[in-house]
């Protein structure tokens, strides 16, 4: 069996939300965060991936016509509810977030690696996957991020993803790496932020993350895919299969 971040947290969040996606495989619309975050993500991966060679940025625009274009394109798989007042708002939004993060933290940013992909094996059977976004070359793994409001420190502090990160990049490296850094771009309504955290990750956290992902794994062995609909996630706002899963599908 093969795990990831995103299907661990799937799984903790609400299980038949896994099973929908991952047992099933339903497929369902987007959200709209999601489509701002893989747009960001792709322009900046975009620069990254020649600046590990030529050390320079390229242009602004380039990245934001980048960011430009995977939006639109994803667009079409959002389920919008106001299309006319929220796509266009919530990709300029997107938009000068990225322009922001591009002209103030980019240029200090030097990629010794980018999109490096890692597999844990934590049983016989049980493994554990996941794709590095940009790690530097003085060690540190970054990770960039979308949201519209500030995280907590106890969102930052319980981040599997990271703990993920670090075990990946002691498997590729042999050591672990010299710092995590997730870097937040806000979308607020008086105007983008970005606020930057350097969580710690220690062998207790890692412990907690096989611990968790083995307690995932026997779930869904178990056939066990109850619906959680007390989360804070179960609305159409962040669940893609919240119609499905009301509708008794």
């Amino acid at each position: 069996m093969y795990l990831s971040y995103y299907k661990i947290t799937t799984y903790l969040s609400c299980p038949y939300k896994y099973y929908k996606k991952f047992i099933e495989k339903i497929a369902a619309p987007i959200s709209a965060r999601l489509a701002i975050g893989r747009a960001v993500h792709e322009g900046l991966d975009y620069n990254y991936a020649q600046k590990v060679l030529t050390w320079e940025d390229l242009p602004p625009n380039v990245p934001l016509d980048v960011y430009s274009q995977v939006f639109e394109n994803l667009a079409y798989q959002v389920e919008w509810t106001r299309e006319s007042e929220e796509r266009g708002a919530l990709k300029d939004g997107g938009y000068s977030s990225l322009q922001l993060y591009y002209q103030n933290f980019v240029p200090q940013i030097f990629p010794g690696g980018v999109e490096s992909k890692f597999t844990l094996q934590f049983t016989p059977t049980i493994f554990f996957s996941g794709r590095m976004d940009v790690f530097t070359r003085e060690e540190i793994i970054i990770d960039t991020k979308t949201k519209d409001r500030t995280p907590s420190e106890e969102e930052i502090a319980r981040n599997y993803q990271l703990t993920g990160y670090a075990m990946g990049y002691r498997a590729l490296k042999k050591r672990l790496p010299a710092g995590l850094r997730l870097d937040y771009l806000i979308r607020l309504k008086k105007g983008p932020e970005v606020k930057i955290f350097t969580p710690e990750r220690s062998e207790a956290d890692i412990k907690r993350l096989i611990d968790t992902s083995l307690q995932v794994a026997k779930g869904i062995r178990s056939g066990i895919f109850p619906r959680n609909e007390e989360s804070m996630f179960c609305s159409p706002q962040y669940c893609e299969y919240y119609r499905i899963c009301k509708g008794g599908k």
